[in-house]
């Protein structure tokens, strides 16, 4: 998650676990440990959204899409407790629209995901507002263990969802991505034979 946090193009980070762990490695990676990042958790009883447009946003957003681990039982901690928070988010009134209309318009990337094979394609389906089968300009990008497994979920997504890509090793994927980020954060070297 460290690695994941010091990727500073990343500035909205949606999450389906109820726990800290990712704006605390945020905190750390970006704000020097200081609780800078904006955390946000969705219920059903309390639709909480983005503060504003992705590209004005003041500081990284941490959105708990399943609530957020809190004394009242306001976290997903079992199947019925998903499908309400499920069927919640595709009312019409309780949907985040400022955050599914980010979703709908951006590259997405799923990283280390256990949906099962239904709330997989039902999670894309959602963020995309429209049928997968519909010509798209973004990606998708499953980078976990679980769905690579899943050959039924991954023959549909092939068939449906072409611009949906599926990789194996969440910690191998991150890691790889924060090699070739900061490599591009490098400055240019000198060609040999210039002068400085």
């Amino acid at each position: 998650m460290r690695q994941l946090a010091q990727i500073t193009d990343f500035d909205l980070f949606v999450t389906t676990t109820f726990d800290p762990l990712l704006e605390n490695a945020i905190n750390l990676e970006r704000y020097g440990g200081q609780p800078s990042a904006e955390v946000i958790a969705y219920t059903p009883n309390r639709v909480a959204d983005l503060p504003a447009e992705r590209s004005d946003l003041q500081r990284t957003v941490v959105y708990h899409l399943l609530g957020r681990l809190s004394a009242s039982p306001t976290y997903v901690l079992s199947d019925e407790d998903m499908l309400e928070f499920i069927c919640a988010l595709q009312s019409e009134h309780l949907t985040p629209e400022r955050l599914f209309h980010e979703l709908e318009h951006n590259h997405l990337l799923l990283i280390g995901s256990d949906f099962s094979n239904w709330l997989a394609r039902l999670f894309l389906r959602m963020a995309k507002r429209k049928r997968l089968s519909d010509p798209r300009d973004f990606t998708e990008v499953f980078a976990d263990d679980h769905t690579v497994q899943d050959a039924r979920l991954v023959a549909f997504l092939q068939q449906v969802s072409v611009r949906t890509r599926v990789y194996s090793g969440a910690e191998a994927f991150v890691a790889e991505l924060h090699r070739r980020w900061s490599a591009r954060q490098q400055p240019a070297q000198a060609s040999p034979g210039s002068t400085a």
